[in-house]
């Protein structure tokens, strides 16, 4: 079974919600989901950074409209500020982005709707060409990558 792309579900990225909030500890707006094409969907929500912190979220979904409740977690990075975080309602992990993917229910982490990108897809096309030349070639396909590295300028002589 092939497994779903990020880049064909919709998501919403946490860091968006609380700056479109700008500041206020209680809000609420507007959002697009990304990627930003016909067809994909509003997404309301309604943020609390209180003691609990927690996004409402309401959207479109399979015909009618939905609600869900994400909390929310933070950290200080090292260089100052404040850096917020979605708790996955799934799994519990702190992610950045959540996904809505077809046949699901809500949004979730990248992890739990078990989602790939289209580069891991097609890196295995890519694999197998290079063998093939290598194989006709005599020689193996480290020794072609390191080529190509070499003919690109982006060999460091490993």
């Amino acid at each position: 079974m092939r497994r779903d792309i990020v880049e064909e579900c919709s998501s919403i990225n946490c860091n968006h919600i609380v700056r479109a909030a700008r500041g206020r500890r209680v809000a609420g707006g507007l959002i697009m989901s990304e990627p930003i094409v016909t067809g994909a969907p509003r997404i309301g929500f309604h943020l609390e950074l209180s003691e609990l912190p927690t996004v409402r979220l309401f959207y479109f979904n399979d015909g009618s409209i939905r609600q869900q409740q994400v909390r929310l977690t933070r950290t200080v990075p090292y260089f100052g500020g404040e850096r917020w975080w979605f708790v996955c309602p799934e799994i519990g992990l702190r992610v950045e982005k959540l996904y809505l993917t077809r046949g699901r229910g809500g949004f979730v982490s990248r992890r739990a709707a078990g989602l790939t990108y289209r580069s891991c897809r097609e890196s295995g096309r890519f694999r197998a060409v290079l063998d093939l030349t290598a194989r006709k070639l005599g020689v193996t396909p480290k020794e072609i990558w390191r080529e190509l590295q070499l003919r690109r300028g982006r060999h460091r002589g490993r």
